[in-house]
């Protein structure tokens, strides 16, 4: 994902803390914190890194291989 835009639809990554929220956000904002990092500012007033940022809903993403979407059962042998 590009550097995100004011007005732009976005989705919490489900590494991103607090990522029971899997509902779309819109950027109101875009603010630069004292320690250099750009956050956006969502449509709800919380502030979220652009890191923790996805314009792909987790359903549509198939990859497979992150830790929450694993392709292997545990028990599982390769």
């Amino acid at each position: 994902m590009t550097k995100p835009q004011i007005g732009e639809t976005v989705y919490l990554k489900k590494s991103a803390p607090g990522f029971r929220d899997t509902s779309s956000h819109t950027i109101k904002n875009i603010e630069r914190k004292s320690t250099g990092v750009f956050v956006a500012v969502l449509e709800n007033d919380r502030r979220v890194v652009f890191r923790q940022l996805t314009d792909i809903p987790c359903e549509q993403m198939e990859c497979g291989k992150c830790k929450w979407h694993n392709s292997k059962e545990k028990g599982e042998k390769e």
